[in-house]
């Protein structure tokens, strides 16, 4: 099926699948030259394919569909449930099989490839054509156009890199998540048995940066413009009253706060060990309080008053652009004093590291 005789809601840009290909295929088009920011790799939605039982396709080489500034195809398999169905690549003698379950390849056009026949199910394609493109040129939507409100956000950003006093010894820019997204909420991994001075990421999560819409989408791409290397990460919330900045979901396996004994790391200490902690302004610090009055009322009574956590000031520097939310929210779990399951809970949101007046991109501010 041809592309005017369907949408695709699917974003290949968006999922990251541009970024993952595009170095290694400019790389090997421009025969080795340096990439610069002229050049992209442009991908196009050209064709929709369904194969049912028993479809099949012979050893063939993908026809130029892009016109003759293509250069190959980037084909994405949809989750769609079947059997069979296996790839075989070839070029200039070499097989190569595909894995039984292949969520997208990239060939070029010299390249010959070969369907086994489907068993059970349905499986479907997308087919879209690569090109190289002049960024300089292009008037398609792959070169982003800021909107008004996106350029005033960057020139905000600029202004507090521009000025000395703000951080000056550097430290953390801060947002919490206007929108909600598909994350792994809970640790499903099972722990390697590693040194447990170690910390073992489980859980990517760098490529929800491309996914994220609306404000947090503008704040990506203007924090992006200025320098800053904006990031997704989860920030824990210790119950002894501290923020501690993370990169995946902390594994709390085997914590048991029961046992009495000294080399044993409680919760606490683990996030600790694995983290950055941060600094507590006087408004994140009086939500926490806020927080957890409510739930210590809600469990002892209205004449619970002080909640028992401490407010720690100390920790890297770090200034709220927004508050932080609880709509992308993890839990680690582990087992409390009382022998009870007791969770850990980590909020994500996006975070710059902003460096020191006078170094990265604060070079010649003084």
């Amino acid at each position: 099926m041809d592309a005017a005789q369907f949408a695709a809601c699917f974003d290949v840009g968006a999922f990251g699948l541009i970024d993952a290909i595009g170095p290694d295929v400019l790389q090997t088009c421009l025969q080795g030259r340096s990439i610069d920011g002229d050049k992209f790799l442009r991908a196009e939605i050209q064709k929709l394919h369904v194969y049912g039982p028993g479809s099949f396709v012979n050893a063939h080489q993908a026809p130029r569909l892009g016109g003759d500034t293509t250069i190959g195809s980037l084909i994405v398999v949809l989750p769609t449930t079947h059997t069979g169905g296996a790839c075989t690549l070839e070029h200039e003698g070499t097989t190569l099989f595909s894995p039984p379950v292949l969520s997208y390849f990239a060939l070029y056009g010299d390249v010959k490839q070969t369907m086994q026949p489907i068993h059970t199910g349905h499986r479907i394609t997308l087919t879209y054509a690569l090109s190289i493109a002049d960024r300089n040129g292009s008037t398609l939507a792959d070169q982003h156009t800021a909107p008004d409100a996106e350029r005033a956000l960057e020139a905000a950003l600029q202004a507090l890199l521009a000025d000395p006093a703000f951080l000056p010894t550097g430290g953390f820019l801060a947002s919490g998540l206007a929108h909600k997204y598909l994350i792994p909420l809970d640790r499903v991994c099972t722990p390697p048995q590693v040194d447990p001075q170690t910390p073992v990421a489980c859980c990517q999560w760098d490529p929800i940066l491309r996914l994220l819409k609306g404000v947090d989408a503008r704040l990506r791409a203007a924090a992006e413009r200025v320098g800053l290397g904006p990031r997704v990460q989860l920030l824990y919330n210790t119950y002894d009253g501290r923020d501690v900045l993370v990169d995946d979901i902390v594994d709390l396996f085997g914590v048991h706060e029961g046992f009495e004994l000294d080399d044993l790391e409680n919760a606490n200490e683990v996030i600790m060990r694995v983290g950055i902690e941060l600094q507590r302004g006087e408004d994140r610090a009086q939500a926490q309080v806020a927080r957890v009055l409510r739930a210590y009322r809600s469990y002892y009574g209205s004449y619970y008053q002080d909640p028992k956590h401490a407010l720690s000031s100390t920790g890297a520097p770090v200034h709220w652009l927004t508050h932080m939310t609880e709509l992308n929210r993890v839990k680690s779990a582990y087992i409390d004093g009382s022998s009870m399951v007791g969770h850990q809970y980590g909020d994500a949101g996006i975070f710059m590291r902003v460096p020191a007046v006078g170094e990265g991109v604060r070079a010649s501010v003084g």
